[in-house]
This record gives structure tokens, C-alpha cells and sequence, in this order.
């Protein structure tokens, strides 16, 4: 696995302007060329590692700790932690949830809208709740572009 660099964020940084709730940043590890849309919700407490070129959609969930049922309640049952690891080149649509303990593999497409409580292997398309495997995820066919070529165009 590639060492990633530890960065340290605070609110004077630019990951304010795009992450509604980031928590427990102290145990955040970013690789390069990640893009975290708006509203994302981050809870790093057992460590979060997000490898290069992952892109989280908005309002996406991630947390490394959740809540436990005791005694016929949630509110005094305590929280269990375990890390999470979002793998090189995934992209998390809009509205994912990630739980704790997870390893997304290298090159997923995680749906909007899933629920991923399980680890999932390297290149997949995986969607529902819970998310499950639909597909391995191949390269797209087709030229790149960009936006200018894309306008010219269309005239």
C-alpha cells in the first residue's frame, strides 16, 4: 500500500468551505487528487484513510464509529470504533453511507444512496441497501474530452 501523507485540517482550511461535519480530523489521512463535494459528513475517531483520486458526492456518510443497542436502547449503549479505508480511484455517489470497519476496494462506484456495511473488492459497481456487488467495473469506452472541446462542439 503507498504511504500516504498525513495532513492535519482545520476550520481556516479549504476543506471547511466543502465538508458540512468533519469530526475527529486529527485521524484523517488524504492521498492526492481527492474531491469531496458539499455537505459530506466525516467522522475520522477510529481512522479515516482516503487514498488518491477518490471523489465522495454530496451529503455523503462516513463514520468510523457507530452506535450499539443495550439493554433495549440505542441512547445508553455505547459506540464501538474501527477504521475505515476509501480505496484508490473510488467514487461514492451522492448520499452514501459508509460504516465503520469498512474497506472500500481500489476503483469502485459506490450508488447513490448505498449503505455500505461490508468490505467490498477492487473494481466493482456496487449499489442498494445494504450495498452489494452489481457489476465489476470496467473501463468506459470512448474519447476524454474536455468542457472547451465539448462546447466548440456543440457549436
Amino acid at each position: 500500500m503507498p504511504n500516504y501523507r498525513s495532513k492535519t485540517f482545520s476550520l481556516q482550511d479549504v476543506f471547511y468551505d466543502f465538508i458540512h461535519r468533519l469530526l475527529n480530523a486529527h485521524a484523517l489521512t488524504v492521498g492526492d487528487n481527492v474531491y469531496i463535494a458539499t455537505g459530506c459528513w466525516l467522522n475520522c475517531l477510529a481512522g479515516l484513510t482516503i487514498e488518491d483520486e477518490v471523489m465522495l458526492g454530496p451529503y455523503v456518510v462516513i463514520s468510523t464509529c457507530q452506535h450499539r443497542f443495550r439493554n433495549g436502547s440505542v441512547r445508553f449503549g455505547g459506540s464501538v470504533a474501527a477504521p475505515v479505508v476509501i480505496g484508490k480511484g473510488s467514487w461514492l455517489g451522492a448520499h452514501a453511507v459508509v460504516k465503520c470497519g469498512v474497506r472500500i476496494g481500489r476503483g469502485n462506484i459506490i450508488g447513490a444512496n448505498a449503505c455500505v456495511t461490508h468490505d467490498t473488492p477492487d473494481d466493482v459497481v456496487c449499489g442498494g441497501v445494504p450495498a452489494t456487488v452489481i457489476k465489476r467495473n470496467v473501463d468506459t469506452p470512448g474519447r476524454d474530452f474536455d468542457r472547451a472541446e465539448f462546447m466548440a462542439e456543440k457549436g
